[in-house]
């Protein structure tokens, strides 16, 4: 029984663990970010999968560096869809239902130099809880003012 519940454990991690193709993304468990330039400005693109928590419609990303700052950035839901399927062993069918959201958040220069200093904590307001996640190392910031970086140099290396 336990072979089971372990083989089920690891195809529910399997099913939302996609893989952003072309893109620079950093993430961790049903977390994804990514940096775009959108006209002049730059944003960061979050999306989430999940079994229930989708993004409200104009969120909220709160995000505390090492160095004790606090950013506040208000973004907006860009897109929401779900899909369901079965998971089968042998006799057993599972339903499982997966929720893609996606968001995007615009940010200053100044704000993208702030995640360098890299991210402790990250707060997004998602319905129906908010995710909020504390890191004992950095794992997403210096990456993504990196991405922040790269993005940029794209548009000056024309």
């Amino acid at each position: 029984m336990i072979k089971l519940y372990s083989t089920l454990l690891l195809s529910i991690l399997t099913v939302c663990s996609h893989i952003t193709v072309n893109a620079q993304s950093v993430g961790y468990y049903g977390m994804d970010f990514s940096v775009i330039k959108e006209d002049s400005s730059f944003y960061i693109i979050v999306k989430s999968c999940s079994d229930d928590m989708r993004f409200v419609n104009e969120p909220t990303m709160k995000i505390r560096t090492f160095n004790d700052e606090v950013l506040t950035v208000k973004g907006v839901s860009i897109d929401s869809s779900s899909e369901s399927y079965g998971l089968t062993f042998g006799v057993l069918m599972i339903p499982v239902t997966e929720i893609t959201s996606l968001a995007q958040f615009k940010l200053t220069q100044e704000q993208f130099e702030l995640l360098n200093n890299g991210v402790s904590k990250i707060r997004l307001s998602m319905i129906p809880k908010n995710h909020e996640r504390t890191f004992k190392k950095d794992k997403i910031g210096k990456k993504l003012y990196k991405y922040y970086l790269d993005v940029k140099m794209k548009e000056d290396d024309f």
